[in-house]
């Protein structure tokens, strides 16, 4: 089978969209991945090809949503991701709400969100991981720190899915540190060693 390779390496801000280094396989979605904060993302990835692995890391992304919820990052067709060591700079305005990852896959896919810093400001930031998956979702959360947004992470599956997650710190003070929503999907789900940093009604 063949398999396509997409590569982030962040030597600067994703404020405008710009990649630092890309290596990939496909032009028309090397182009979507130059061009998708005009869709209200920073990364767009939506290959309707080859099975295709996105990898972003080290990079630093500044989000800003004054009157739409843009998200850094949306995944809606890969067959694996693997977003670590990032940071999120998710800046509300007005009635703005900007949002970290966005998975919502039409297709089977594996991915990893590991060791990310989200930091909301602002009236209300969106949240840091949103998953809302329309084919089977495997996904494994760990070692991330989420501070001062909505949601620290929302599983909504239209699908089946399957989530593991370890050792994350999440500020749930705005809403819930973890929150779980019945889209018609089934969820299974294993929650180890996570802190929520408030002292009242933790996990929402």
């Amino acid at each position: 089978t063949q398999r396509n390779r997409a590569g982030l390496a962040g030597r600067g801000d994703h404020e405008t969209g710009e990649i630092d280094e890309l290596e990939f396989g496909l032009g028309a979605l090397a182009d979507r991945l130059k061009h998708g904060l005009q869709q209200g993302q920073a990364i767009l990835v939506a290959s309707y090809f080859a099975p295709l692995e996105v990898i972003v890391e080290d990079s630093t992304f500044t989000i800003n949503g004054s009157e739409s919820f843009p998200n850094a990052i949306t995944i809606s067709r890969a067959s694996e991701a693997t977003i670590a060591r990032n940071i999120f700079y998710l800046n509300s305005t007005d009635d703005g709400a900007p949002s970290g990852i966005s998975l919502n896959p039409s297709a089977p896919m594996r991915a990893t969100v590991d060791a990310n810093v989200f930091e909301g400001t602002g009236a209300q930031p969106g949240v840091a991981i949103y998953a809302e998956p329309r084919a089977s979702l495997q996904l494994v959360a760990t070692n991330n720190v989420v501070m001062n947004t909505r949601n620290g992470i929302t599983m909504a599956p239209n699908a089946g899915m399957n989530a593991l997650v370890v050792n994350n710190t999440i500020d749930g003070s705005r809403h819930r540190a973890i929150e779980l929503a019945d889209l018609g999907g089934t969820l299974a789900a294993g929650f180890f060693n996570n802190t929520d940093i408030r002292t009242v009604d933790p996990w929402g």
